[in-house]
């Protein structure tokens, strides 16, 4: 394991980079935005994950159940729709004077059974050695036991900030936080700990989701997994201007706290 104790891994949600209800609209306020506040917080050790949004889920809901041959073409083009915003979103960091370099989790990822089992992490650690922001993104790979597999953004950050013992691990959101739904009340909360993460799991809302990913439970998921490693885990809305800059500076902000 790669020692990279003052690293940062930001998960830049779908929700907040794209309008997910119209079919491969970025939300291009948002995203030069955000690249302005990730240049201006200036951390060192970077890596960024950005989800699909209207871009890759659609394609990847509308082939999972068809043939075969039909799916595979699916995925395919799947694909092709995450890299059309990927590079939407590594031209809007360059603008912004953030030197990111595209990380295509297809060429470097391997799953079996849906678990990351080979990472790509020496081409990752090389990149942050030489000064570049590696951005990856929610991707199609293929899986060892067979056939390919949609791996999220999601599983590729809580990966990437385990394997490097990141410091801190962010989630960027279109909502204030984790919501749960208890006696019909919805509420945020502030701060998850561990001996809460069963319960919390069991209530968080939406408790489903249409994503293709697995939306906040499977967001959850991969946060209680780095968080068990050691990881500071942060979820906070990426919409409202200046809340990812603080987030980025190791300043306080309204969010959920894992662990």
């Amino acid at each position: 394991m790669v020692s990279n104790l003052n690293a940062v891994v930001l998960k830049l949600g779908g929700s907040v980079i794209t309008f997910k209800a119209l079919p491969e609209k970025p939300n291009i306020d948002a995203v030069r935005r955000l690249s302005r506040e990730i240049a201006e917080a200036g951390v060192e050790r970077l890596v960024l994950v950005h989800g699909g949004g209207s871009f890759g889920h659609p394609m990847a809901q509308a082939y999972a159940s068809r043939p075969r041959c039909e799916r595979l073409a699916g995925l395919s083009a799947t694909h092709v729709s995450m890299l059309r915003l990927n590079r939407i979103v590594v031209s809007s960091l360059l603008e912004a004077g953030v030197e990111a370099f595209p990380l295509h989790p297809s060429s470097l990822l391997r799953v079996r059974g849906g678990r990351v089992e080979t990472l790509g992490l020496d081409l990752v650690q090389k990149l942050l050695d030489v000064g570049l922001t590696p951005v990856l993104y929610g991707d199609v790979v293929p899986d060892l036991d067979g056939d390919l597999r949609v791996v999220s953004g999601d599983v590729i950050a809580s990966t990437l900030a385990v394997e490097l013992e990141a410091e801190r691990l962010i989630f960027c959101l279109d909502v204030d936080g984790i919501h749960v739904k208890e006696d019909g009340e919805t509420r945020v909360l502030d701060r998850v700990r561990p001996e809460e993460f069963e319960a919390v799991l069991e209530a968080v809302w939406p408790p489903r989701s249409s994503d293709a990913t697995g939306g906040m439970r499977g967001k959850l998921l991969e946060a209680f997994r780095a968080s068990r490693s050691g990881v500071s885990v942060l979820f906070v809305n990426g919409l409202k201007p200046g809340l990812l800059l603080r987030a980025l500076r190791g300043e306080e902000v309204p969010g959920t706290v894992i662990g």
